[in-house]
């Protein structure tokens, strides 16, 4: 994790389970989607003004996934 801007809304992070590093990161005052809640995914934190962000987090991309997808799925490859 690193520091960052500060994010203009917080977003909950979700982790997978049986893929060690892909994430799921939803803005927090939407929904979460329904893969979320068939018990592969577990809650990891909120990403919020203050918080460092993963350094794989990309948020030009997670904007606009949000935008079609309503979710951002990412990568954490580096610590």
């Amino acid at each position: 994790m690193i520091a960052d801007r500060p994010l203009p809304r917080p977003y909950n992070l979700f982790l997978s389970k049986s893929d060690i590093g892909i994430c799921c990161a939803v803005l927090q005052d939407e929904p979460a989607p329904t893969f979320i809640d068939g018990g592969d995914w577990e809650f990891g934190t909120v990403l919020a003004r203050t918080t460092a962000l993963p350094r794989d987090f990309n948020r030009r991309a997670a904007q606009t996934a949000m935008k079609i997808n309503g979710y951002y799925i990412f990568a954490m490859l580096r610590s």
